[in-house]
């Protein structure tokens, strides 16, 4: 499958183009066929997983909430904590969404589709089961944080460094213009003594 993912979002690279790419697979969309996918956090205070696509072709777009919400019995239902990884109700809900975005690029409208809310709309689907997304950076920090703890210290120690430089030279460059204007200064104040005026 030709894919690429543009990830803007907490959650791993690898996983959302695992689960884009089996969505892909289950719809039997063409191999040979370049999709673009962006995945991106919602900026609204909605809670649940939207996206949009353009009709006929590749690209589609992702969004993902902050806080989440999964869809049961008619109602949405807020996520009232922070995950390490998505719950496997919203896994479902996400590909369900990326599935009916693909949907759009091989050209059908909603009148020609089945509704996302709906849980058949994912029943004959059961590789989702296997699926997960989960946040970027955490095995990294949780492996060593003492690593993480002097890595950052090199970063702050790196900037204050790079901070001073430059103000080292701003401080030269504004004592050099200082020393000119002082010049220019006692230029014209030595031609008004020549001249007697007071």
């Amino acid at each position: 499958m030709r894919l690429t993912i543009h990830n803007k979002t907490d959650y791993r690279k690898d996983d959302l183009r695992k689960i884009t790419l089996a969505c892909m697979k289950h719809l039997g969309i063409d191999p040979d066929k370049r999709h673009v996918a962006h995945f991106e956090h919602r900026r609204s205070t909605r809670h649940y997983i939207s996206g949009y696509a353009y009709l006929n072709t590749g690209s589609f777009w992702i969004k993902i909430p902050k806080r989440l919400a999964y869809y049961e019995k008619g109602a949405w239902n807020p996520t009232k904590v922070a995950h390490d990884a998505l719950p496997a109700k919203i896994v479902r809900y996400l590909a369900a969404v990326i599935m009916h975005e693909l949907q759009h690029c091989m050209g059908f409208n909603h009148d020609e589709m089945a509704n996302i809310y709906d849980d058949a709309y994912t029943a004959d689907c059961p590789w989702i089961a296997d699926m997960q997304v989960r946040r970027a950076g955490l095995e990294r920090k949780a492996a060593n944080p003492v690593d993480n703890r002097e890595a950052t210290a090199r970063r702050r120690l790196a900037q204050a460094e790079e901070r001073i430089k430059n103000l080292a030279s701003q401080t030269k460059r504004a004592n050099t213009i200082l020393k000119k204007w002082r010049a220019k200064v006692k230029y014209y104040d030595k031609r008004k003594e020549e001249k007697g005026e007071v």
